[in-house]
């Protein structure tokens, strides 16, 4: 808010001040320049600040650890308690036992229910005040460890969503008097006049007074192919003039844009995710009150030994560790795959996904299109007209002029030399070739142009315009020679992909698009995708993602662009691709690290791996902690035995915490050549 009000005096007073005379003008420009610098800083500091907080508490366990492990090797050198390493001892444990302390008076006294550092407050300070400083010091070693992996776990859910800054240039190009000046990004204010040129990122929204340009929207809207707009249409912040200039006047500036409004609505649910506990450590939860009762009305028939006997029984802080190491060894797992997981606790959800829903732009197709087919007249070959198309773009590095370069590429066609480029603003341009005139673009840039365009092709554009295809004419002189219809580009792993997650038992696809009806329902047809949603606006889709999960769906939602964010947000699993847009990948789960679809099943797979590794954590900790609570009743169990059996249990978690982290090692040196050449067999 700071930020917003820094920058709202800054444009209030900026024309007031330009009118001033002399040095006082250019005094009050630098304060509020300096003013309006120094707030964008403190937004970004606010931004970062989780994750230093995050730091600064890793940095604090690893000391509570460090201190606690070295009272607890005191301990074990059988030291009397009032010698003066007991005294050591012991105030090593009273520092490491201080956070476990704090945390049972705080839940006792402020929320009024016990905790799982009750039970280890209980238990640490009768241990030690019976002289059992071995037992108390190894309570103490266990939490710390605990504190410790769980705020490395729970700290990936806690990093900045997004700072909408980073995708706004620094500068920008202000026009004053009819003439373009360079200036910072914070200084322009509403009613303002921009200046954005081919391959310049549109900084403001507003609507386009002057000019005529290609813009590709598909980040924000999902239209896979790029828009032509001229006077009068509205353009939006961080889409991209791929051709042409244009002149903006600019009606909503930094935290007004629609991208910025995406970014505030996911701040404002940003504590959704991160407020989840992992289902250990509720089930713990659950189960002190019980632990605590049954410790209580034990005392009169087991004596108070035997009741510290059933608290340490408590499994709580034992599964929070392997938890958080079969969590850290599958995230680890992971991205030796190729699969970024931010968050653990999609790893749990992943199990119960029975619906995926894909954005189309970007995520089932790719951002470079393809030519489907090329259309002749007047007796001209495809690869002529591909040619002389190619030998125009030659220069040119947006999506469609690659698709042009990469056909004629794969069809061996030599690019002719052309004589004089004259790169026409707008939709097309104009080159020199052997003496004549050659055009390429858009069937509006032909009209302006004044060249006359054949029946057959105009059919043609309809129907690509109904299809959601973009089309290229190419002409020579004033004669149109043929035009080329561009596709979107299909993934070419999709189909297999999706086979391989039918087979998982998933049960419903669908597909969303900001495209048109046809291009989307064919490619649901194609991909075998019975549900799809077209021409679907951003704040459509958070809608949709709602209403599957309305109807007992678990949704998966994969998406790359910031119309995807929130429905990034609203899914049980979010998934991105690397190389999509910032806020796609900050704002998603799971991040597939190479680009593509290839490592979703992957995905899947260690998804239940992960449950199936858990489930047996469970049982390895839950069994001795119940066969502690019977032995304590039936076998006279001393706290030394229900230690021990504790942790004979505990170490076969531990041990089956880290096995995927072994199989893996195992697999890699199994891949490896030996001394022949050959992989091991």
């Amino acid at each position: 808010m700071a930020l917003v009000n820094s920058l709202s005096t800054f444009n209030d007073r900026l024309p007031q001040i330009r009118r001033m005379p002399g040095r006082r003008k250019a005094s009050l420009i630098a304060q509020l320049q300096a003013s309006s610098s120094a707030a964008i800083v403190a937004a970004k500091r606010d931004t970062n600040m989780d994750v230093q907080i995050q730091q600064k508490r890793a940095a604090q366990m690893k000391k509570l650890l460090t201190v606690s492990s070295a009272s607890l090797g005191i301990s074990l050198l059988g030291v009397p308690m009032l010698s003066p390493l007991g005294l050591l001892s012991t105030a090593g444990f009273l520092y490491g036992a201080t956070p476990v302390f704090m945390s049972a008076y705080k839940a006792l006294q402020a929320e009024k229910k016990p905790n799982v550092d009750v039970l280890i407050a209980i238990m640490s300070a009768a241990c030690v005040t019976q002289g059992y400083l071995v037992a108390g010091n190894l309570a103490v070693v266990f939490n710390a460890l605990r504190l410790l992996l769980l705020n490395k776990v729970n700290g990936d859910t806690q990093k900045s969503l997004f700072d909408v800054y980073q995708l706004q240039p620094r500068k920008v190009w202000l026009l004053v008097d009819e003439v373009a000046i360079e200036v910072p990004f914070e200084q322009v204010q509403v009613n303002d006049i921009v200046v954005v040129g081919a391959g310049e990122m549109i900084p403001v929204d507003g609507t386009i007074i002057q000019g005529i340009a290609s813009i590709d929207q598909h980040i924000l809207t999902g239209e896979s192919q790029p828009v032509e707009k001229e006077k009068d249409a509205k353009v939006f912040a961080s889409t991209v003039v791929l051709m042409g200039s244009i002149h903006v006047r600019v009606e909503q500036t930094g935290m007004e844009t629609a991208v910025a409004r995406i970014a505030e609505t996911l701040n404002q649910a940003r504590n959704f995710k991160s407020a989840l506990q992992l289902r250990a450590e509720a089930f713990a939860d659950r189960t002190i009150i019980p632990t605590l009762a049954v410790s209580a009305l034990s005392v009169p028939l087991i004596g108070p030994m035997g009741a510290l006997v059933i608290l340490n029984a408590h499994f709580g802080y034992r599964l929070s560790v392997i938890g958080a190491v079969s969590i850290l060894n599958y995230l680890s797992l992971a991205g030796k795959q190729g699969v970024l997981i931010k968050d653990g606790h999609a790893l749990d959800a992943l199990r119960e996904v029975d619906t995926i829903v894909f954005d189309k732009t970007g995520t089932l197709t790719q951002e470079q299109p393809h030519i489907d087919r090329i259309h002749c007249c007047d007796g001209y070959s495809n690869n002529e007209v591909l040619r002389l198309a190619a030998a125009a773009e030659f220069r040119q590095t947006h999506p469609i002029a690659r698709a042009i370069l990469e056909e004629a590429q794969r069809r061996e066609i030599a690019i002719p030399h052309i004589d004089e480029a004259d790169y026409k603003v707008g939709f097309g341009l104009k080159v020199m070739q052997d003496g004549q005139l050659l055009r390429v673009g858009s069937r509006r840039f032909m009209e302006m142009e004044g060249v006359m365009i054949p029946e057959r092709i105009n059919w043609v554009q309809e129907m690509c315009h109904y299809q959601g295809h973009s089309l290229i004419l190419v002409a020579i002189n004033e004669q149109v020679i043929g035009a080329l219809e561009i596709h979107a580009t299909v993934r070419p792993e999709a189909p297999e992909i999706l086979a391989e997650l039918r087979q998982r038992n998933i049960e419903n696809f669908y597909i969303i698009s900001g495209d048109h009806k046809a291009p989307t329902e064919k490619l649901a047809s194609d991909l075998g995708i019975e549900h799809y949603f077209a021409e679907t606006l951003p704040q459509q889709k958070a809608a949709i993602i709602e209403q599957l999960q309305a109807e007992g769906k678990t949704v998966c939602y994969i998406g790359d662009g910031i119309n995807d964010a929130v429905a990034l947000q609203k899914a049980h699993v979010s998934v991105s691709l690397r190389g999509a847009s910032t806020i796609a990948t900050d704002t998603a789960q799971i991040v597939l690290m190479d680009e593509s679809l290839r490592h979703l099943v992957t995905l899947f797979e260690l998804g239940d791996d992960f449950t199936e590794n858990m489930k047996v954590n469970f049982a390895a900790i839950v069994v001795p902690s119940l066969l502690g609570i019977g032995g304590a009743f039936f076998l006279q169990f001393g706290l030394v035995q229900s230690i021990v059996l504790n942790q004979l249990g505990f170490a076969a978690g531990v041990g089956n915490a880290m096995l995927p982290f072994v199989r893996q090692k195992r697999l890699v040196e199994e891949t490896l050549p030996n001394d022949e050449g050959v992989p091991a067999p």
